[in-house]
């Protein structure tokens, strides 16, 4: 069984958020597809809220708060959404 409080693999995850970062930026509601296989890889992890609220935005068509979520979820999984440290 999963520990909840043990490390996370986030080595799966970084294709996920990458894409799911590209989608949420271009205001596409297909990324809630690519959520839900987030959800998949952090259940019972402790980050519910935050998907919660991710799920919630995207919902809402609020791409701009819901960049701001995602890049603080992969900010905490130390997960890079670039592949370079390069602002557009």
């Amino acid at each position: 069984p999963q520990e909840a409080s043990g490390p996370i693999d986030a080595e799966p995850l970084k294709p996920l958020f990458r894409e799911m970062f590209q989608l949420v930026e271009a205001g596409l509601s297909k990324s809630e597809e690519k959520l839900e296989e987030i959800k998949d890889h952090l259940a019972g992890v402790g980050y519910d809220r935050e998907l919660d609220q991710l799920a919630e935005l995207i919902d809402d068509y609020e791409f701009e708060e819901a960049q701001e979520t995602l890049s603080a979820l992969a900010t905490s999984l130390e997960i890079p959404l670039r592949g370079a440290e390069k602002e557009s």
